[in-house]
């Protein structure tokens, strides 16, 4: 493991390699489906139709999901073709959202546009800094009331491949090589989410079976 001298702020690199070259068309996405854990939030915290933030969309699989539970679809990731690809699944399947490209430290959104925010698997998969930018960003997009959903991966999860990965100024590692190529994760203790997120807005704070922590906050 080596220490980085160039910081890499997010994992796009990642997602435009997985993504660019994979048609939605043709993809199987009968196992490409949301957590219980996410349905849940939606019954509890989400009216009727509500505007929905899709932070670090991805392949689309929860954007999918909120967009078939009704609500008004909104998606964000660094990466275009992750953008893109998320658009064209859910058109075919006759569903509809809006999707652009860009970074969680800087929404293209006026504020209190949200009323519900979902951010899975992504805060991780930034380095410290823009993680604390996004969470002000998701609190400045949303009304006062909405809730954000958070999830981060397993503390342990990739342990045994950092080792061939870059290590940045903020304990982050970015990998330059393999079947990760491109992907930056950070691998975060309890302790440090609630220091990130602020105990004070956390309403719940939850571990999976798969030692996914799961998060709902103001």
């Amino acid at each position: 493991m080596k220490e980085s001298s160039m910081t890499v702020h997010y994992s796009g690199e990642f997602w435009e390699r997985m993504l660019s070259e994979k048609d939605p068309d043709d993809t199987d996405f009968s196992r490409s489906l949301p957590d219980e854990e996410l349905k849940t939030f939606c019954d509890l915290h989400l009216k009727s139709g509500a505007r929905v933030l899709d932070l670090g969309c991805g392949g689309g699989r929860n954007a999918h999901y909120l967009a078939a539970r009704g609500f008004q679809v909104y998606g964000v990731d660094v990466s275009p073709s992750a953008v893109s690809f998320t658009a064209r699944r859910l058109a075919r399947f006759g569903l509809r959202g809006t999707f652009l490209q860009g970074e969680m430290a800087a929404l293209p959104f006026t504020p209190g546009f949200f009323g519900g925010i979902v951010c899975a698997a992504a805060l991780d998969h930034v380095t410290l800094d823009r993680a604390h930018l996004a969470l002000a960003e998701m609190r400045r997009a949303k009304t006062p009331p909405a809730k954000i959903y958070i999830t981060f991966d397993p503390i342990e999860r990739m342990a045994a491949a950092r080792k061939n990965a870059q290590i940045q100024s903020d304990g982050s590692f970015y990998f330059h090589d393999g079947k990760k190529k491109g992907m930056l994760f950070r691998s975060y203790s309890d302790q440090e989410i609630m220091e990130l997120i602020g105990k004070d807005y956390i309403l719940s704070f939850e571990q999976t079976h798969h030692g996914d922590r799961v998060i709902v906050c103001t």
